[in-house]
């Protein structure tokens, strides 16, 4: 009886980890979408900082569990490899959310960075994916 009990208690445990952590890019939006939203209710810069940090340590924990589970072979999988760009995407930010206050040289240089890594690879003209529109909208919020 105690053996069916610390079982389900374990699966339970494991099933709430697993519906609680985003692991994949679309689940990510969401959550980015989520907090950006109550970013944009804060009035001040550390507010929406705070919600920015958030996400970073969502981000964190997930790449930290890609780490424990190396990849067999070269290929990366698809999602850690969609997480981790997202993640890296998402890192002049990142840095501009630890300052006290949004300055207006680093924000420009964030702006050239995202806009770079958003257009690698893209022929000239087109139009953004779902995560580069994610990452320019954080930047827009943090920085005007």
């Amino acid at each position: 009886m105690l053996r069916k009990i610390i079982f389900l208690l374990a699966c339970s445990l494991f099933a709430l980890k697993v519906i609680a952590a985003p692991t994949t890019l679309p689940e990510f939006l969401k959550s980015s979408e989520e907090l950006r939203g109550k970013a944009k209710i804060a009035k001040d810069f550390k507010g929406k900082a705070a919600e920015l940090k958030k996400l970073e340590a969502q981000l964190n924990e997930v790449r930290a569990e890609f780490k424990k589970k190396k990849p067999t072979g070269d290929k990366v999988p698809t999602a850690q490899h969609e997480v981790t760009v997202f993640y890296y995407s998402l890192t002049p930010l990142f840095e501009i959310a630890k300052k006290d206050q949004a300055d207006s040289k680093e924000c420009a240089q964030a702006e050239r960075r995202i806009l770079s890594s958003a257009n690698q690879g893209k022929i000239e003209g087109a139009p953004h994916d779902k995560d580069s529109l994610e990452v320019i909208a954080w930047h827009k919020l943090l920085c005007d």
